[in-house]
């Protein structure tokens, strides 16, 4: 399993009930694909750089899980079909490996 980062912007004209609800249906997704969920960030409210579907705002919120790499294209999949996500962007985390200094 590999480590992913995924960035959602939700509509504005969600209220907080709608919002968590749609979150947690993300999570679910994830977790119906043998994916697991390191962490989540609740960003907030921003203003969005250029109009989407009418929308000035959105709702900014980073997931970081842990997923098998074929299950990325289903969960890629369920975000278009949903109507309360305006962009998303899932991105592959690099691997950092710290190396020992030599001894001398």
């Amino acid at each position: 399993m590999r480590s992913y980062e995924c960035m959602l912007i939700l509509d504005n004209r969600l209220d907080d009930d709608a919002r968590l609800k749609s979150v947690n249906n993300i999570k679910e997704i994830i977790a119906k694909n043998g994916g697991n969920i390191i962490s989540e960030e609740n960003i907030g409210k921003k203003r969005l750089a250029y109009e989407i579907k009418k929308n000035k705002d959105g709702y900014y919120y980073l997931l970081v899980f842990k997923i098998a790499s074929e299950a990325v294209k289903k969960i890629e999949r369920a975000f278009s079909i949903s109507d309360d996500i305006l962009k998303d962007i899932i991105v592959l985390q690099e691997e950092v490996v710290v190396e020992k200094p030599r001894k001398k």
